[in-house]
């Protein structure tokens, strides 16, 4: 977004903050907020903005299993230098494999036989969490696009693509829930609710996608009903969201009975051999979607 800069007075330059921007942090005249100059780029902040902040981490024998969920945490909490010190050398596959994964605008800008430092080059600014969050809805639509064509097909080719699909919405969720712990704000205990259904969401669809590509899952007119069914399951909980409607989220939970006690449960009972799995993997998904509406919900009481 782009603002004119207003000229008051002899020497003074002023600029118009936006309204959106401003009513969502319940910003008023005379309030004040930290402007922090960083190279070329001028920050504005509704909160102090946190300095940097640095963490040593030393690997022993009883976190060496342990990186890639140590790396997270730490990235969430809002650390931007990250030591590594007593590495082992074949270790570095996946830090290296974290960093690019997982921890979006980081990384490796030190490594000697002794430590590695994981440090933030070209993290987004917190203006993007919105943009993400979205990115975040539609990895998934985007997933179940792909599942529902190779279903159709009888035949599981996409394993790379949702893999992939699956590294992207883990990072994404990632770097808005590090947006979250800096604000410390009442809603961000009910975005980060949300972020925690949706990442489970796509788990969910991932798995699904696994089980059936391991085990060469044969084609079921049943499982398409199914999935189709859920795509317009999940558009009730996005529309909920962007539409700030809650009649979406009472639709949603009408159609509960329908498919987490009807059909799923039906198909469930008449299944036999890989197909009964499927069943339950698609009506644990048709669950996360349906909890997922609570945080949504108590959302749109503001």
């Amino acid at each position: 977004m782009r603002r004119r800069i207003i000229k008051q007075g002899t020497a003074t330059l002023t600029l118009s903050l936006p309204a959106k921007w401003t009513k969502q942090r319940h910003l008023k005249a005379g309030d004040e907020v930290d402007v922090e100059e960083e190279d070329k780029i001028l920050l504005v902040s509704s909160i102090k903005l946190p300095s940097k902040k640095q963490v040593t981490v030393e690997i022993t024998d009883a976190n060496r299993g342990d990186i890639t969920p140590i790396l997270t945490h730490l990235y969430r909490r809002g650390f931007d230098t990250i030591t590594i010190k007593a590495i082992d050398p074949r270790l570095m596959n996946e830090i290296n494999t974290t960093t690019k994964d997982l921890l979006l605008g980081f990384e490796i800008t030190e490594r000697n036989k002794k430590q590695c430092v994981i440090s933030n080059l070209s993290e987004p600014t917190e203006e993007k969490y919105e943009v993400l969050l979205r990115r975040v809805f539609l990895i998934i639509k985007e997933t179940q696009d792909v599942i529902l064509r190779d279903f159709n097909k009888g035949k599981f080719e996409s394993k790379q693509e949702i893999e992939t699909m699956r590294k992207q919405q883990d990072k994404f969720v990632l770097f808005c829930r590090r947006i979250l712990m800096r604000e410390k704000a009442e809603k961000s205990i009910l975005d980060w609710e949300l972020l925690t259904f949706l990442m489970h969401i796509h788990h969910a669809y991932y798995y699904l996608y696994e089980y059936s590509y391991q085990n060469k899952v044969g084609k079921n007119s049943k499982f398409i009903v199914l999935l189709k069914n859920l795509e317009n399951y999940f558009q009730l909980l996005y529309d909920a969201y962007y539409k700030k409607d809650s009649s979406y989220i009472h639709k949603l939970n009408r159609q509960k009975k329908e498919y987490q006690y009807g059909a799923c449960y039906k198909y469930l009972e008449q299944a036999k051999g890989k197909d009964a799995p499927v069943f339950a993997h698609i009506r644990e998904i048709f669950r996360l979607v349906q909890i997922s509406s609570s945080p949504i919900l108590a959302g749109l009481f503001d």
